[in-house]
């Protein structure tokens, strides 16, 4: 069976905070995008988020939550926001 392989994409904001975090850190969540867009099978901590017009999830690495949802169409997962846990929903 043949799973797609999505691409990872960043919005300008998750990028900038990413780029502000330690590096272990922003290693973890990087490595995290990459078992979900390679299907690897993975015990990461996801979920489906309300009130959205197109499927939104958050996962959880550690003290941080990043939003993202997938676009089917293109294959890709757009990570909108990562912020730590505290401020995420704000």
């Amino acid at each position: 069976m043949l799973h797609k392989v999505y691409r990872i994409q960043y919005t300008k904001d998750a990028l900038k905070y990413l780029l502000k975090m330690p590096a272990d850190i922003w290693e973890d969540i990087r490595s995290s995008f990459y078992r979900l867009a390679q299907w690897v099978p993975t015990n990461l901590d996801i979920r489906k988020l309300q009130g959205f017009t197109a499927p939104t999830y958050w996962l959880r690495v550690g003290s941080y939550r990043a939003i993202f949802r997938y676009e089917e169409d293109a294959i890709v997962i757009i990570v909108l926001k990562i912020w730590p846990r505290w401020d995420v929903y704000k």
